[in-house]
């Protein structure tokens, strides 16, 4: 909401949409936070953001991250302390994935929808919380699931992702 202030927190938003994952950072950075980090495999965008954001008074910092890759996913919480000391506020998303038909699921396809949709943010979010409690951090964390799956078929692979992503965002809450 409008009402939101982070005075003097740090933020850290990592996969996700990225239209989605570019909104939260910029209004995140309106809302008076310390220090931003976004992540994502798109670095030429992450950059550029990076920039306009800092130019803008909020330094930030772009991580070219592949989330799929667990060490990708330990690197977010090492370059968060390393160049903000902390974590205050964590927005964690499943990362984007192909829909794909039913008879074209393979098992390794499978295998890597759940490494982006819920191993990674499992591990992000296992660092992260790691981290808050190290540096006696109180802090928010936010899970963006994504859509409901109804589409049939095409989703049912996707949905069972998000399905796991809520119900381990339970669990970690």
């Amino acid at each position: 909401t409008e009402d939101i202030v982070l005075s003097d927190q740090v933020a850290v938003i990592v996969g996700g949409v990225p239209e989605i994952a570019e909104a939260s950072a910029r209004s995140l950075a309106t809302r008076g936070a310390a220090g931003l980090m976004i992540c994502g495999r798109g670095a030429e965008r992450g950059q550029a953001l990076s920039a306009i954001i800092s130019a803008a008074g909020c330094p930030t910092h772009f991580l070219p991250a592949d989330l799929a890759r667990p060490q990708d996913c330990a690197a977010v919480i090492t370059e968060a302390e390393l160049v903000f000391g902390r974590i205050d506020v964590l927005v964690v998303g499943a990362g984007e994935v192909p829909y794909l038909p039913l008879e074209e699921t393979t098992a390794e396809k499978f295998d890597q929808l759940l490494a982006a949709k819920v191993r990674a943010p499992f591990l992000v979010l296992q660092g992260a919380i790691t981290l808050m409690r190290r540096t006696g951090i109180d802090g928010t964390i936010i899970v963006t699931i994504g859509g409901t799956g109804a589409d049939g078929p095409r989703t049912v692979a996707a949905a069972a992702g998000r399905g796991a992503l809520a119900a381990m965002a339970q669990g970690f809450a």
